[in-house]
Protein backbone atom coordinates (compact mmCIF):
# COMPACT_ATOMS: atom_id res chain seq x y z
CA UNK A 1 0.00 0.00 0.00
CA UNK A 2 1.27 3.45 -0.92
CA UNK A 3 1.10 6.34 1.53
CA UNK A 4 -2.46 7.54 1.74
CA UNK A 5 -4.03 4.96 -0.58
CA UNK A 6 -7.47 4.05 0.68
CA UNK A 7 -7.60 0.46 -0.67
CA UNK A 8 -11.23 1.11 -1.59
CA UNK A 9 -12.45 1.68 1.97
CA UNK A 10 -14.96 4.49 2.19
CA UNK A 11 -16.59 6.31 5.07
CA UNK A 12 -19.74 8.37 4.79
CA UNK A 13 -20.51 10.64 7.71
CA UNK A 14 -21.90 14.05 8.37
CA UNK A 15 -18.57 15.75 9.10
CA UNK A 16 -15.05 15.20 7.79
CA UNK A 17 -12.65 14.75 10.68
CA UNK A 18 -8.97 13.84 10.92
CA UNK A 19 -9.99 10.50 12.41
CA UNK A 20 -12.14 9.77 9.36
CA UNK A 21 -9.23 10.53 7.03
CA UNK A 22 -6.94 8.28 9.08
CA UNK A 23 -9.52 5.48 8.97
CA UNK A 24 -9.85 5.72 5.18
CA UNK A 25 -6.16 6.11 4.35
CA UNK A 26 -4.71 4.01 7.19
CA UNK A 27 -2.07 6.67 7.61
CA UNK A 28 -1.87 8.57 10.89
CA UNK A 29 0.49 11.25 9.61
CA UNK A 30 -1.80 13.48 7.56
CA UNK A 31 1.22 15.30 6.16
CA UNK A 32 2.29 12.14 4.28
CA UNK A 33 -1.04 11.36 2.62
CA UNK A 34 -0.79 11.78 -1.14
CA UNK A 35 -3.99 10.00 -2.22
CA UNK A 36 -7.46 10.15 -0.76
CA UNK A 37 -10.53 8.22 -1.90
CA UNK A 38 -13.85 8.92 -0.23
CA UNK A 39 -17.21 10.50 -1.10
CA UNK A 40 -17.56 14.09 0.02
CA UNK A 41 -20.61 16.25 0.61
CA UNK A 42 -19.85 19.95 0.57
CA UNK A 43 -23.35 20.71 1.80
CA UNK A 44 -22.47 18.85 5.01
CA UNK A 45 -18.69 19.25 5.17
CA UNK A 46 -16.48 22.33 5.13
CA UNK A 47 -13.57 21.39 2.85
CA UNK A 48 -11.84 24.76 2.51
CA UNK A 49 -8.98 23.65 4.77
CA UNK A 50 -8.53 20.17 3.28
CA UNK A 51 -5.36 21.09 1.42
CA UNK A 52 -3.76 22.57 4.52
CA UNK A 53 -4.56 19.46 6.52
CA UNK A 54 -3.23 17.24 3.69
CA UNK A 55 -0.32 19.27 2.25
CA UNK A 56 1.05 16.34 0.21
CA UNK A 57 -2.27 15.45 -1.44
CA UNK A 58 -1.89 15.01 -5.20
CA UNK A 59 -4.83 12.72 -6.01
CA UNK A 60 -8.41 13.07 -4.78
CA UNK A 61 -10.98 10.45 -5.80
CA UNK A 62 -14.42 11.60 -4.76
CA UNK A 63 -16.68 9.72 -7.17
CA UNK A 64 -20.27 9.62 -5.95
CA UNK A 65 -19.89 12.82 -3.94
CA UNK A 66 -22.19 15.82 -3.67
CA UNK A 67 -20.12 18.80 -4.84
CA UNK A 68 -22.31 21.18 -6.87
CA UNK A 69 -19.42 23.52 -7.64
CA UNK A 70 -15.66 23.02 -7.65
CA UNK A 71 -15.39 26.25 -5.70
CA UNK A 72 -16.64 24.28 -2.69
CA UNK A 73 -13.27 22.51 -2.53
CA UNK A 74 -11.65 25.76 -1.44
CA UNK A 75 -8.34 27.27 -2.48
CA UNK A 76 -5.87 25.14 -0.51
CA UNK A 77 -5.54 22.20 -2.94
CA UNK A 78 -3.02 23.82 -5.24
CA UNK A 79 -0.85 20.69 -5.25
CA UNK A 80 -3.60 18.44 -6.63
CA UNK A 81 -2.66 16.66 -9.88
CA UNK A 82 -5.59 14.26 -10.40
CA UNK A 83 -9.24 14.82 -9.47
CA UNK A 84 -12.11 12.34 -9.90
CA UNK A 85 -15.65 13.62 -9.34
CA UNK A 86 -17.72 11.33 -11.55
CA UNK A 87 -21.43 11.23 -10.68
CA UNK A 88 -20.95 13.90 -8.04
CA UNK A 89 -23.78 16.33 -8.81
CA UNK A 90 -21.31 18.86 -10.24
CA UNK A 91 -23.12 21.70 -12.00
CA UNK A 92 -20.28 24.23 -12.20
CA UNK A 93 -16.52 24.08 -12.75
CA UNK A 94 -16.13 27.59 -11.35
CA UNK A 95 -13.24 27.76 -8.90
CA UNK A 96 -11.12 25.17 -10.67
CA UNK A 97 -8.50 27.85 -11.30
CA UNK A 98 -7.50 27.23 -7.65
CA UNK A 99 -6.05 23.91 -8.91
CA UNK A 100 -3.41 25.24 -11.33
CA UNK A 101 -1.34 22.03 -11.29
CA UNK A 102 -4.21 19.76 -12.31
CA UNK A 103 -3.17 17.25 -14.98
CA UNK A 104 -6.17 14.93 -15.06
CA UNK A 105 -9.83 15.81 -14.44
CA UNK A 106 -12.64 13.26 -14.44
CA UNK A 107 -16.12 14.77 -14.09
CA UNK A 108 -18.27 12.36 -16.10
CA UNK A 109 -22.03 12.03 -15.63
CA UNK A 110 -22.69 15.35 -13.96
CA UNK A 111 -24.69 18.45 -14.98
CA UNK A 112 -21.96 20.66 -16.44
CA UNK A 113 -22.98 23.16 -19.12
CA UNK A 114 -19.94 25.44 -19.23
CA UNK A 115 -16.31 24.37 -19.74
CA UNK A 116 -14.78 27.86 -19.82
CA UNK A 117 -13.21 27.61 -16.32
CA UNK A 118 -11.05 24.70 -17.54
CA UNK A 119 -9.38 26.92 -20.14
CA UNK A 120 -6.94 28.25 -17.55
CA UNK A 121 -5.46 24.83 -16.70
CA UNK A 122 -2.21 24.93 -18.64
CA UNK A 123 -1.02 21.49 -17.44
CA UNK A 124 -4.23 19.58 -18.08
CA UNK A 125 -3.60 16.52 -20.25
CA UNK A 126 -6.74 14.40 -19.64
CA UNK A 127 -10.32 15.66 -19.41
CA UNK A 128 -13.38 13.42 -19.07
CA UNK A 129 -16.69 15.24 -19.59
CA UNK A 130 -18.78 12.26 -20.67
CA UNK A 131 -22.50 12.44 -20.02
CA UNK A 132 -22.83 16.12 -19.17
CA UNK A 133 -25.03 18.87 -20.65
CA UNK A 134 -22.72 20.62 -23.11
CA UNK A 135 -24.91 21.75 -25.99
CA UNK A 136 -22.78 24.06 -28.18
CA UNK A 137 -19.83 22.47 -29.96
CA UNK A 138 -18.25 25.92 -30.26
CA UNK A 139 -17.54 25.68 -26.53
CA UNK A 140 -14.70 23.33 -27.47
CA UNK A 141 -12.78 26.41 -28.55
CA UNK A 142 -12.55 27.35 -24.88
CA UNK A 143 -10.21 24.39 -24.40
CA UNK A 144 -7.64 25.68 -26.89
CA UNK A 145 -5.72 27.28 -24.03
CA UNK A 146 -5.08 23.79 -22.61
CA UNK A 147 -2.03 23.21 -24.75
CA UNK A 148 -1.14 19.93 -23.01
CA UNK A 149 -4.58 18.37 -23.50
CA UNK A 150 -4.17 15.07 -25.36
CA UNK A 151 -7.10 12.93 -24.14
CA UNK A 152 -10.68 14.23 -24.19
CA UNK A 153 -13.94 12.39 -23.58
CA UNK A 154 -17.17 14.10 -24.66
CA UNK A 155 -19.50 11.24 -25.57
CA UNK A 156 -22.99 11.59 -24.15
CA UNK A 157 -23.22 15.38 -24.41
CA UNK A 158 -25.97 16.89 -26.60
CA UNK A 159 -23.54 18.49 -29.05
CA UNK A 160 -21.99 15.11 -29.85
CA UNK A 161 -25.07 14.29 -31.91
CA UNK A 162 -24.15 16.89 -34.53
CA UNK A 163 -22.81 15.49 -37.77
CA UNK A 164 -19.09 16.01 -38.24
CA UNK A 165 -18.58 16.53 -34.51
CA UNK A 166 -15.39 14.48 -34.26
CA UNK A 167 -13.84 16.27 -37.20
CA UNK A 168 -14.69 19.65 -35.65
CA UNK A 169 -13.11 18.70 -32.33
CA UNK A 170 -9.94 17.38 -33.97
CA UNK A 171 -9.55 20.53 -36.06
CA UNK A 172 -10.18 22.77 -33.05
CA UNK A 173 -7.80 20.83 -30.78
CA UNK A 174 -5.12 19.45 -33.13
CA UNK A 175 -2.92 18.27 -30.25
CA UNK A 176 -5.46 15.60 -29.23
CA UNK A 177 -4.31 12.00 -29.37
CA UNK A 178 -7.51 10.40 -28.04
CA UNK A 179 -11.12 11.49 -28.42
CA UNK A 180 -13.74 9.42 -26.61
CA UNK A 181 -11.07 6.76 -25.95
CA UNK A 182 -10.39 6.35 -29.67
CA UNK A 183 -7.03 7.14 -31.22
CA UNK A 184 -7.74 10.10 -33.50
CA UNK A 185 -5.24 8.75 -36.04
CA UNK A 186 -7.38 5.67 -36.48
CA UNK A 187 -10.55 7.56 -37.40
CA UNK A 188 -12.02 6.81 -40.79
CA UNK A 189 -14.28 9.34 -42.57
CA UNK A 190 -17.25 7.20 -41.53
CA UNK A 191 -16.23 7.16 -37.87
CA UNK A 192 -16.16 10.95 -37.79
CA UNK A 193 -19.95 10.81 -38.05
CA UNK A 194 -20.33 7.94 -35.57
CA UNK A 195 -22.11 9.83 -32.73
CA UNK A 196 -24.72 11.20 -35.14
CA UNK A 197 -25.27 7.79 -36.71
CA UNK A 198 -25.70 6.20 -33.27
CA UNK A 199 -28.40 8.75 -32.46
CA UNK A 200 -30.19 8.06 -35.75
CA UNK A 201 -30.10 4.31 -35.07
CA UNK A 202 -31.41 4.80 -31.53
CA UNK A 203 -34.34 6.83 -32.83
CA UNK A 204 -35.13 4.28 -35.51
CA UNK A 205 -35.37 1.52 -32.93
CA UNK A 206 -38.40 3.26 -31.44
CA UNK A 207 -40.19 3.74 -34.74
CA UNK A 208 -43.00 1.31 -35.28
Amino acid sequence: MEDGVSDGHQVEREYLTDDMIVQVTRCRDLRRISKLEMPLDTEMMALGELGRRLPSLTQLKGNGSNIPTIRDLGTSLGGLRVLWLNRSNVTSLAGISALPGLEELYVAFNHIQDVSPVGGLARLSTLDLEGNQLSAKEDIQLLQECGELTALTLEGNPFCLERGFRRYVKETLPQLLYLDDIDVCEDTPEEEHLPARRAEMAESEWVE
